[in-house]
């Protein structure tokens, strides 16, 4: 898609590549909510793959800004938090704000990689969409998803507003007041 946007795009454009991206509304990172809150903290390949996250209204932020910000056109940008956290330090980070402790349920690869497989196998019978399949395999066992962010501040002086910890806080909330939770 980004190519085909810089081949025959007339106009201005901005592309921006957001990480893993959470916040009210987000059922992807509700499955890990409603985890921690069965106390159980999923942990894959040891819990050390690092990852870039970007809160929803940060990402929305940042979006119009550069759609304003004339040094933007023509530009590619990676949008993420400057906080970067493990796969074990996000679901430690969901149960602070849950108050509630976890006991840690590590996924060795090779299942994972079993039920990624099953699923997608499932998905295909069924004909109904799912979350993990074997591309979502080999994004989950990577060593991690950081996004290069520098362009973005040093160009547009823009950055993500909200911390892991006020995000994590602000989706859990809405997640309780919708009834998710």
């Amino acid at each position: 898609g980004e190519e085909e946007v810089r081949r025959h795009c007339q106009a201005e454009w901005v592309i921006l590549r957001p990480p893993g991206v959470y916040g009210p509304g987000d059922r992807e990172f509700l499955r890990l909510f409603r985890a921690v809150r069965a106390h159980a903290c999923p942990v894959l390949g040891g819990g050390r793959q690092e990852l870039s996250l970007v809160y929803v209204k940060d990402l929305a932020e940042i979006a119009v800004a550069c759609l304003t910000h004339p040094q933007a056109a023509n530009q590619t940008y990676h949008v993420a938090a400057d906080e970067v956290v493990t796969t074990r330090g996000l679901a430690q980070g969901i149960a602070r704000q849950m108050s509630v402790r976890t006991v840690p349920l590590p996924l060795p690869l090779a299942v994972l990689w079993c039920v990624c497989a099953g699923q997608e196998l499932l998905s295909k019978l069924t004909r109904r969409a799912s979350v993990l399949d074997r591309q979502k395999y080999a994004e989950l066992r990577a060593a991690g998803w950081v996004s290069a962010t520098s362009k973005l501040r040093q160009e547009l002086g823009l950055t993500c507003a909200t911390t892991l910890a006020e995000g994590l806080a602000h989706t859990l909330g809405w997640y309780r007041q919708a009834g998710w939770l």
